[in-house]
């Protein structure tokens, strides 16, 4: 049944007249109601549309940023490494340049050393070097110096002269031996061997 039945059904009734008016107006107001409704709906869908897509867009910069934040994250990582090799290769490259220096410093010296002992006539001026070469010193200048006994700088001749002072037994005799000295040389080559011993704390 229609509502123009409803009508004319009850337009036959007593009474029905104001019943008609009455339905009329509830269904009016439902109208208006589900109008408004309607309209609530659509405004509060539209703006849960507009916030979702405002969520959305958040969503993608924050993931962007943490794309850059991590990215930024492995490239220090990336460069912290880079520079803690380099700094060990410069600490290494150091080490080893001065390791080299001091071993060709201490070359040298022991080269002067040796070459003023042997200037001396030192018996062994090669195991003579090991004693004195360690007291030889080096200044700013990169000038080899010796500290003498009287506190003065001196020179690696004065180091080796000083430690050959008193010390008869470390130069060599040049002087030829006569007939029948071959036993007092053997003697004194055994004499000469324990003061070298002695020397060097053997």
């Amino acid at each position: 049944m229609t509502l123009a039945e409803i009508y004319a059904a009850l337009e036959k009734v007593e009474g029905g007249s104001p019943m008609i008016e009455a339905i009329k107006t509830e269904l009016s107001k439902a109208n208006g109601d589900a109008k408004s409704n309607r309209e609530a709906k659509e405004k509060a869908e539209g703006s849960l549309k507009e916030l979702q897509a405002q969520l959305d867009e958040l969503k993608k910069t924050n993931e962007g940023l943490q794309g850059t934040k991590q990215t930024q994250e492995t490239e220090l990582s990336e460069l912290q490494k880079q520079v803690a090799v380099l700094i060990k290769q410069t600490e290494e490259a150091k080490a080893a340049s001065l390791a080299e220096k001091k071993a060709r410093t201490d070359a040298e010296i022991r080269s002067q050393v040796v070459d003023a002992f042997t200037k001396k006539n030192a018996m062994d001026p090669q195991e003579f070097s090991a004693l004195v070469a360690p007291k030889i010193k080096i200044n700013e200048k990169g000038e080899y110096y010796y500290v003498k006994k009287d506190g003065t700088n001196g020179t690696i001749e004065d180091a080796t002269n000083e430690w050959l002072e008193g010390k008869a037994w470390a130069v060599k005799d040049n002087q030829n031996a006569g007939n029948g000295a071959g036993g007092g040389d053997g003697n004194k080559a055994k004499s000469v061997a324990e003061s070298f011993e002695s020397a060097l704390g053997i």
